[in-house]
């Protein structure tokens, strides 16, 4: 069973504990800035580490090696940069170089190998558009 927690992006920054995430909505609430125009979010941790041991949340890009054939012996490596997504199917990745893309998690294995957060969509939103 995996750990249930949420990260808070708020105030151009990230909020890990519940203290920080409760200043930041009383902000909110007292009116001392806009919850629109700062595009606060909730994003909720996957259950999985990255190969640092990062945790890995929503809103998370990160860099993976993964196969084109995986079982056959022509198959070719190549290093993928995706998004972790939540939506109606769940949680998974978009790749980024495609733009599309969905993959399901159901556990540390299928994330390919080697992987690495690299930043998130909040504060490395060119990592996006690269």
């Amino acid at each position: 069973m995996r750990e249930i927690k949420f990260r808070m992006w708020g105030s151009k920054k990230y909020f890990y504990d519940i203290r920080g995430v409760m200043e930041c909505l009383s902000q909110q609430m007292s009116g001392l800035y806009n919850h629109e125009a700062d595009g606060s979010v909730f994003e909720q941790y996957t259950g999985l580490k990255d190969k640092n041991g990062r945790e890995i949340y929503e809103g998370d890009i990160y860099s993976s090696i993964f196969y084109d054939r995986p079982y056959s012996s022509t198959r070719r490596k190549e290093r993928k940069m995706s998004l972790v997504v939540w939506d109606e199917y769940g949680c998974g990745r978009k790749e980024i170089e495609k733009g599309r893309g969905y993959g399901c998690w159901s556990g540390p294995g299928s994330l390919g190998q080697d992987v690495e957060v690299i930043g998130n969509i909040h504060e490395n939103p060119e990592l996006i558009n690269a």
